[in-house]
């Protein structure tokens, strides 16, 4: 991932780097036990970068936002498979995973589950965040394509009969 200063973020199945892609040095991140403000996990799934300009990481422990300043982490949705960091247009950020779909408020620093009358317990497994060009979010599913209005407040479900086909085990 590069991030609007162009620094390239790198995530393993050990940890986070980051690059000055200007000089080539590197900073790593890893998960330290003993310390509950490193990186929650080593295990990166996604990475993104906010309206604020923050770094955002995703892990099968939850997700991890950097403070630059310190180099240390605060997690959120702790214990949750996020597979996903996406920023729409409006700046707002969304994660998703096997816990479902969320989103960013900045002024509570709390991610919210995404729920509406179609789903009022919230989305299940979240495996794709995209947006078009008309600010309705694209979210695929483990059995289903859903479009959500530029409000947030309308989806349309697309599934198999649609010819979605769902995920196999």
């Amino acid at each position: 991932f590069f991030d609007n200063q162009q620094f390239l973020w790198i995530g393993t199945h050990k940890g986070l780097s980051r690059m000055d892609t200007k000089t080539g040095d590197c900073i790593n991140y890893i998960h330290d036990e003993e310390d509950s403000l490193s990186l929650s996990a080593g295990s990166i799934f996604s990475i993104g970068q906010d309206k604020e300009n923050s770094i955002w990481i995703s892990t099968n422990t939850g997700l991890n936002k950097l403070d630059s300043k310190t180099g240390k982490f605060q997690l959120f949705l702790k214990g949750e498979q996020l597979n996903l960091i996406y920023t729409d247009a409006d700046g707002k950020l969304w994660t998703g995973g096997s816990a479902g779909l969320y989103y960013y408020d900045s002024r509570k620093n709390n991610f919210i589950k995404y729920t509406n009358p179609v789903y009022p317990d919230g989305i299940g497994l979240i495996t794709g965040i995209i947006e078009d060009d008309k600010k309705k979010l694209w979210i695929s599913t483990g059995n289903s394509i859903l479009k959500i209005n530029e409000n947030r407040d309308g989806i349309k479900i697309y599934n198999e009969s649609h010819g979605v086909q769902q995920v196999s085990d």
